[in-house]
């Protein structure tokens, strides 16, 4: 999906945020994006990408790296619960 093309209603996303979804957006390799952001993750499933979007706590997981005392916005548990409520329009 080109961000031009994002037909969806648009989060508030800062300039950063919105400057790095439209590079991810226009890559054709394997990404994936890890953020503590609602508006960012409301906009990934929006465009279709929520299974791109990555907690943090699953990242370190994966580089076997431990992951202890993360704050909540960076586990798998709230990361879920987001994609969920997005994904059901319970935003």
């Amino acid at each position: 999906m080109h961000a031009a093309n994002f037909d969806g209603e648009m989060p508030a996303l800062d300039a950063g945020e919105l400057d790095l979804w439209i590079h991810a957006l226009q890559r054709n390799d394997v990404w994936f994006l890890c953020g503590p952001d609602r508006a960012s993750m409301k906009f990934g499933c929006q465009a279709g990408q929520k299974d791109k979007l990555v907690s943090l706590e699953q990242a370190l997981s994966k580089l076997n790296i431990g992951a202890a005392n993360l704050k909540a916005h960076y586990q798998e548990r709230w990361l879920s619960d987001v994609k969920v409520k997005f994904t059901l329009g319970l935003h």
